[in-house]
């Protein structure tokens, strides 16, 4: 009689443990998801960070270009000194094209 109430007994207790190990699967399936959907936050976040940055340089390269320019500076100058390199014949046309275009609707004659 011992031996049936001792396997009644483990096996109530195995049953228990099944299912509450069914439940831990369960939610280690909804960390992982939950996880996932906040790495994809975390993902999106950075990019906006990195997008942030690209604008933040580009209004700081063209903040830095109009006080270089009102101040006399050329603009071949004024790229040189942002980039920190030599600038390409293409870049220098479109410079000479764009103090052209502020000559004349200033009427002021080039230097």
């Amino acid at each position: 009689m011992r031996g049936v109430t001792r396997d009644l007994t483990v096996q109530q207790k195995s049953q228990y443990l099944l299912s509450e190990l069914e439940l831990i699967l369960r939610d280690v399936d909804n960390v992982v998801k939950r996880s996932a959907v906040v790495e994809k936050h975390f993902e999106k976040a950075k990019e906006s960070l990195r997008l942030l940055e690209v604008s933040a340089e580009k209004v700081r390269r063209r903040g830095l270009t109009m006080r270089n320019i009102e101040s006399g500076m050329e603009e071949q100058e004024v790229l040189k000194e942002q980039e920190g390199q030599e600038v390409s014949e293409e870049v220098v046309v479109v410079g000479v094209a764009a103090q052209k275009r502020k000559t004349k609707n200033n009427r002021v004659s080039s230097v």
